[in-house]
C-alpha cells in the first residue's frame, strides 16, 4: 500500500508473507536525488 502526501512525498507499507509483518519505506520528496527512500523499522498491521 502506498500513501501519498505532499509534494510526492510516500510512505509504502508492504506485507510480508508471515501475515504480520509490515515494512515501512518513507520518500520525503517522490524522487531519486539527495532524500533517498528511508527504510523504518518494520512494524506490525495491528500496530498500524
Amino acid at each position: 500500500m502506498t500513501i501519498t502526501g505532499a509534494w510526492g512525498s510516500t510512505l509504502t507499507l508492504t506485507a510480508q508473507a508471515d501475515g504480520t509483518t509490515v515494512t515501512q519505506v518513507v520518500d520525503e520528496d517522490g524522487a531519486a536525488g539527495s532524500i533517498a527512500p528511508v527504510t523504518l523499522a518494520s512494524t506490525t498491521w495491528a500496530a498500524l
